[in-house]
């Protein structure tokens, strides 16, 4: 029973359906929630799903009314005591850090041998905790963050926003699958990530896993995903100004931007945020820079051809 009919206690806004003016509407969501616009964002591009910690009714139901002037579907729902939340935790090892000295102080942690603690530290999500409980996932992330140069972050599982990519290159009969389901559930892949499905909720996501599990897909929340950006080229002429501005970005010699192509790109970005690599596109085309996506940690492949 929905808390529409319950004049006590708290609630939470539970998103009814995708939001397709996310970046209209997550300034106010962040700045409503104390959380971040890129966080807010997520949360909004998610299937369904709740979106806020338990709020007084009056609160949500100010919030709802404001968001829903911007299009968003919002449902408000009792808290379910039964299913606490509960916690992933993605880690990583910063660019600049020695990942085998991060790794000698982690196994001591979380145990594993060194050797799958590496492999598994570059995978897209990077090393995945998962299914923690909130004291947990609080007493782990305090005694990770102590490693120098291993980066944590967690994610609430309820407001789990994942795009699916593909590893290997489809067969036929498995790309039409996947479109099929684009159909069924409303959605779509994403241009700028190279995701084949993009905006999953936990439990579409896992299913859609489980359906194409011999196809080499794998799942990556947002909040986890990191990009670098490649120059791949540029419109019209190399002029002293675009040459000054991507030798100083990049530290290579003027020089080398006379002769650009998708097959021999320049790294501009390393490590981005899926909203910041959106946004750095954006900023990009618009002076006229081709610029390609890669989401690290993943394969060589003809969907992912830099690495």
């Amino acid at each position: 029973m929905q808390a529409d009919h319950d004049h006590e206690g708290l609630v939470t806004l539970h998103l009814s359906a995708a939001c397709r003016n996310a970046a209209l509407a997550a300034p106010l969501l962040a700045a409503k929630l104390g959380i971040s616009p890129t966080e807010a964002a997520d949360r909004l591009c998610a299937i369904s799903g709740p979106i806020s910690a338990p709020l007084s009714r009056q609160s949500a139901l100010h919030l709802r009314s404001i968001l829903s002037a911007l299009g968003v579907q919002l449902e408000l729902h009792p808290p379910d005591p039964a299913h606490p939340p509960s916690f992933d935790l993605s880690l990583r090892v910063a660019d600049w850090a020695d990942p085998e000295k991060a790794v000698a102080q982690l196994e001591q942690i979380i145990g594993g041998s060194r050797t799958d603690l590496l492999a598994s530290l570059a995978l897209p999500s990077g090393l995945l905790l998962t299914d923690l409980s909130a004291a947990d996932c609080a007493n782990l992330d305090l005694r990770l963050r102590r490693i120098r140069g291993l980066v944590a972050q967690r994610l609430d599982r309820r407001h789990a926003c994942i795009d699916i990519f593909t590893t290997r290159p489809l067969q036929p009969e498995q790309g039409n699958g996947l479109s099929q389901i684009q159909r069924r559930l409303g959605l779509s892949g994403d241009p700028m990530s190279g995701a084949v499905l993009s905006g999953l909720g936990l439990g579409p996501a896992e299913r859609v896993m489980d359906l194409f599990k011999d196809c080499g897909l794998t799942a990556v929340d947002r909040a986890f995903q990191r990009f670098d950006l490649h120059l791949t080229g540029y419109a019209g002429w190399l002029t002293k100004d675009l040459a000054d501005f991507l030798a100083a970005r990049t530290g290579q010699p003027r020089a080398r931007f006379e002769f650009l192509s998708p097959d021999e790109p320049i790294r501009l970005d390393a490590g981005l945020s899926y909203q910041h690599a959106r946004r750095f596109c954006a900023d990009y085309a618009a002076i006229g820079l081709f610029v390609r996506p890669v989401l690290r940690g993943l394969l060589k492949n003809s969907y992912n051809t830099i690495c």
